[in-house]
């Protein structure tokens, strides 16, 4: 905040971090001018007392203090490290967190029985990561699978030859086979293009290509921001010249955990599928493989907006306002006024879900007064009665992850927008075909409570239109005058 002049002193930055609740710095800022200023009065002993005692109330929770023999994690050991189960979760962990973007006609899954003697390239700078998956800031995993390896591990297949930059394994069975190669075709970034040549012909000779793009720490890590959203350039460029010379729709894979404006492969039929895996961890190839060959039903949520490629000429890097205004078109899906290229929460499955209603008699109307007077608790719950049927009405059993936002009135107050809306609640459930099973959202008072630009509370009368998904499936309506919570 000091250096981005957002404060004048550093004294001033220790006062607004701690009173906005910031009570633990990874670094020594606090630790250098915390004395200062308490000497100058910025801050005031309360202030930091407060910021401990949260500190400890964590650690204390944590069970911190409790005697060793009692701390769970104290009773692990070398025998708790890369278990089966360990590993299996890794997996399962992969398979949630990896999002379906598009899936134009069915693209995927691919078919075992219509991929028999055909040919399958694997094309792009992220096929063969491994320590990428990982990201940053991660432990020494016991073994990375990379994307080829993945595909190898589903098909069944051996490597056969390794020729440059091209690998190949195949799958043989009852005289026939599956054929995978693999071309390199560029790095993340940069300018050479020696290798597009070979990943060019390869995919002329196949049947179905699938590209595996992205970013790694070179092209954007803390520390290290990027100038613009979209794909680096040497991508772009090996990705259009593929198109040129395809015989099916492209399938592409994305290994970033960034915005990227890939409002391209969204809109040209040229791209049969997109898919945004994250960096998936060490498991993470095999978990785009099994979701590529439909061993695994996706189910995952994208965990942030994608932005148009304009948005960062709109918004200086230095504006952390989050509401919209003449000169910012506002932050996140909760203020976010533009049109997303995708939707935070946007996520397919290679089955159908629907959602309706499921307690009609739930109370609707709320006198704020009354919810002032009776708790001022904000998790207190208003009401434990919303209830949402979702059924699997499509040809496989699949998770559903089921999004619970609430949209509050739009009607500026003090001059301030509300938010389009908020996600109050998530729930991942597993639906068999034809199955139907309700869930339940707990709807507590911090779900209708507004914040104004100085951190104060307020409830506002108005309709209160709760949504599952993009889908409105009740209102709530508060009656009476606004009023801050207390």
């Amino acid at each position: 905040m000091y250096t981005h002049n957002y404060t004048r002193t550093v004294q001033d930055t220790v006062a607004v971090a701690l009173h906005a609740g910031t009570d633990l710095n990874c670094g020594d800022f606090y630790r250098q001018h915390v004395q200062e200023a308490l000497n100058n009065k910025t801050i005031i002993e309360s202030d930091i007392d407060q910021a401990l005692e949260r500190i400890f109330h964590v650690l204390v929770r944590l069970g911190y203090f409790d005697p060793p023999e009692q701390q769970i994690y104290r009773q692990f050991n070398k025998d708790n490290v890369n278990t089966v189960e360990a590993q299996q979760f890794a997996l399962e962990t992969a398979q949630e967190g990896i999002v379906l973007l598009k899936n134009l006609n069915n693209a995927l899954p691919l078919n075992f029985d219509q991929l028999q003697n055909k040919k399958i390239a694997l094309i792009g700078p992220t096929a063969n990561a491994t320590v990428l998956m990982q990201s940053n800031y991660y432990g020494q995993a016991p073994y990375l699978i990379d994307p080829i390896t993945g595909f190898k591990s589903v098909i069944g297949g051996l490597i056969n030859t390794v020729v440059l930059s091209i690998v190949r394994f195949m799958l043989f069975f009852a005289g026939r086979s599956i054929d995978v190669e693999f071309a390199y075709g560029c790095a993340i970034s940069g300018t050479d293009e020696s290798g597009f040549a070979a990943a060019i012909q390869l995919a002329r000779q196949s049947d179905i290509v699938i590209f595996f793009g992205g970013l790694d720490q070179a092209t954007a890590a803390e520390g290290h921001d990027r100038t613009s959203i979209t794909l680096p350039d040497i991508q772009l460029n090996l990705l259009r010249q593929l198109e040129q010379v395809v015989h099916s729709p492209i399938h592409v894979v994305m290994m970033c955990g960034n915005s990227l404006d890939l409002s391209h492969i969204r809109d040209s039929d040229t791209y049969g599928s997109l898919i945004w895996m994250g960096y998936a961890g060490q498991a993470g190839g095999l978990a785009i493989a099994k979701i590529i060959f439909g061993q695994y039903n996706p189910a995952g949520r994208l965990p942030m907006t994608i932005y148009p490629a304009s948005y960062v000429d709109l918004v200086s890097m230095f504006d952390m306002q989050m509401r919209p205004s003449p000169v910012n078109p506002g932050r996140t899906y909760k203020f976010y006024t533009g049109q997303a290229i995708y939707e935070f929460g946007t996520g397919l499955s290679y089955s159908t879900f629907v959602y309706s209603w499921s307690n009609h008699t739930m109370i609707s109307s709320y006198s704020i007064q009354s919810l002032i007077k009776d708790n001022h608790d904000e998790k207190r719950i208003v009401t434990k009665d919303l209830r949402v049927n979702v059924s699997n009405t499509g040809p496989i059993a699949g998770d559903d992850v089921v999004l619970a936002f609430v949209a509050p009135p739009q009607t500026p107050r003090n001059g301030q927008t509300p938010p389009i809306k908020q996600l109050f609640g998530f729930e991942r459930v597993h639906l068999n075909v034809n199955e139907t099973i309700q869930v339940f959202f707990p709807f507590s008072v911090s779900a209708l409570l507004t914040v104004a630009s100085n951190g104060l509370k307020w409830l506002h009368p108005g309709q209160y239109r709760i949504l599952i998904g993009q889908q409105v499936i009740h209102i709530i309506e508060l009656q009476g005058k606004s009023a801050r919570w207390p």
